[in-house]
């Protein structure tokens, strides 16, 4: 005899609208945020960045470092908060989606096997974007050498010439 499958609870419309209504605004918030104060100052940085020494390193290596180690681990601390009370509830009550967790969806619940899983997919996800670091750590050494040696102090000359007559 086969038993009838369990299905997730699901929100109600009100939650639905609440949860969708407070993803845009905190959305909005960040690109704001980005788009009017981060970016400008980034792309002036990087503009800048073969002119530019900060912490003994040269603001191209800075740069280099940014992409290929700081963004990666920056998304590993946002996974990490995201997912691991997600993944650690899965692992203690064996079952996706947890006890008491409510889909937008109908959404059957697994146990077992297949739970852990995906609960150790949910802990172990940030571990991925960790090793991207740990990749590109060398590469952007690699790199910040390479254009160190490419570098020409008459271009700095020239662009410190256009800030200080602006036309």
């Amino acid at each position: 005899m086969e038993r009838e499958p369990e299905y997730a609870e699901l929100y109600s419309f009100k939650e639905r609208l609440r949860l969708v209504l407070i993803g845009v605004a905190v959305a909005g918030v960040v690109m704001l945020f980005w788009s009017l104060w981060a970016l400008p100052r980034w792309e002036a940085f990087v503009e800048q960045a073969p002119c530019i020494e900060l912490w003994g390193l040269s603001g191209v290596a800075i740069v280099f470092y940014t992409w290929f180690v700081g963004m990666p681990l920056l998304f590993a601390l946002v996974a990490a908060v995201v997912l691991w009370r997600r993944g650690y509830r899965i692992l203690r009550d064996r079952q996706v989606p947890y006890r008491g967790e409510k889909m937008f969806r109908p959404t059957r619940i697994r146990r077992g096997r297949r739970a852990v899983l995906v609960g150790w997919g949910h802990l172990l996800a940030p571990a991925l974007l960790v090793a991207l670091a740990l990749w590109g750590a060398p590469k952007a050494q690699a790199l910040a050498e390479e254009s160190e040696t490419v570098r020409g102090k008459a271009a700095c000359a020239g662009l410190m010439q256009e800030q200080s007559h602006p036309e």
